[in-house]
């Protein structure tokens, strides 16, 4: 239909008159004076060369490039079962592992009488190997066997997203319960949770870690932090299943016993300065109170013996 919507009917007309002149009314030998065959006219679907007929009709062929993509996808397709078979013998493959050679029609007849189906596990082998089972049933549990796999390394992966929970030295009890196993199931889920609490200015906020730590000490793991400001505090922690960071994560309740040690070794190292100090006070060549007091008393000796003699 597309060709002939293509070539225009006047064209049609004129090609059938040309036909009837050249092949019709040729002029027989008792003619007087025979007529000369006409050359078409100028919009005549023969002017210029002859295959301009063509060149208003489109092809609708499909490229050699989407042909064999086709054939590809065709090879590399899903599973063959039942009446799609072609090959006229098959090698039957039962459950109990035996298999046997036997024709397409009675590997059919087979199938049809436990009420399953015929299916192309292989259609490479010569001659091809199938298997009877029920098709949809086993595609169902290997679609169910690919979700498992699936969630289980999704469980596995650590995610880049970072949710955060938030409370204050104002929280209940129960609430802090109920967001220490909020924070549970994100860390399960493979999110970095960060535990922000808030508090009054010039607090000690690092103690206010202590109450959540007991509910989630055996599977969190500090990633980042505590990190102090002025009215809040913040800490990134992790589930303990994926292992220690290569920055060298430590478990939350080790993490506040770090900061509050950093007061103790503040404190150590105050003491320790001023020993410093002392020692090199008395290292300076500046004589001690001692020193003075026995220079005195070897003076005083020296200064009776010297009267003894006069």
């Amino acid at each position: 239909m597309a060709f002939w919507h293509r070539i225009r009917n006047p064209n049609l007309k004129t090609l059938c008159i040309q036909f009837q002149r050249c092949y019709i009314h040729l002029p027989h030998a008792s003619t007087p004076k025979p007529f000369p065959v006409d050359i078409p006219h100028q919009n005549s679907v023969f002017h210029g060369r002859p295959t301009s007929v063509f060149n208003t009709v489109r092809f609708f062929a499909a490229p050699l490039q989407y042909q064999v993509k086709h054939k590809n996808e065709e090879d590399s397709g899903d599973l063959r079962l039942n009446e799609k078979i072609k090959a006229p013998y098959v090698r039957l493959v039962v459950d109990d592992g035996h298999h046997s050679i036997v024709p397409r029609f009675e590997a059919l007849e087979r199938a049809k009488t436990l009420k399953l189906d015929l299916v192309e596990v292989d259609k490479n082998a010569k001659p091809p190997v199938c298997k009877i089972m029920d098709f949809h049933k086993q595609m169902y549990k290997r679609q169910e066997r690919e979700k498992e796999r699936a969630k289980s390394k999704a469980e596995m992966t650590l995610r880049k997203d970072v949710k955060e929970v938030r409370f204050s030295e104002k929280t209940e009890a129960k609430d802090l319960k109920n967001k220490a196993d909020m924070i549970k199931k994100l860390m399960e889920k493979g999110y970095r949770v960060k535990c922000k609490v808030s508090g009054k200015e010039d607090q000690d906020l690092t103690v206010l870690f202590s109450p959540i730590l007991a509910l989630m000490e055996d599977v969190c793991i500090v990633e980042s932090g505590p990190h102090m400001g002025k009215k809040d505090a913040f800490m990134i922690v992790r589930h303990i299943k994926y292992g220690l960071s290569k920055k060298g994560g430590k478990k939350l309740q080790n993490a506040t016993n770090d900061n509050s040690q950093e007061g103790d070794m503040e404190k150590s190292t105050a003491n320790s300065s001023d020993s410093i100090e002392y020692e090199s006070h008395a290292e300076s060549g500046f004589e001690t109170e001692e020193e003075v007091l026995s220079d005195g008393d070897s003076f005083l000796k020296v200064l009776c013996l010297y009267l003894a003699t006069m």
